[in-house]
């Protein structure tokens, strides 16, 4: 499990960032989980990156609906 460096942590603590956005690629022990930390699931982005990358279509637009689906989420 990733536990992190100390001064990393603090330094993504600090308050200085409103959200530190990471992938479920990178694992967080319980005690270095921040409260703005946004982990995001990337298995169906990356299987669909990979669907279209075999049949030839662009990837581009999986980028742009990810982005667009995590902004309704947000509210913005």
């Amino acid at each position: 499990m990733f536990y992190g460096s100390p001064l990393a942590i603090e330094r993504l603590s600090s308050g200085l960032f409103q959200e530190v956005i990471i992938t479920n690629t990178i694992l967080v022990s319980e005690k270095n989980y921040l409260p703005q930390l946004t982990v995001l699931w990337v298995a169906n982005l990356l299987g669909e990156s990979i669907w279209r990358v075999h049949d030839d279509y662009p990837v581009s637009i999986v980028l742009h609906l990810y982005a667009f689906s995590r902004a309704i989420k947000m509210g913005t």
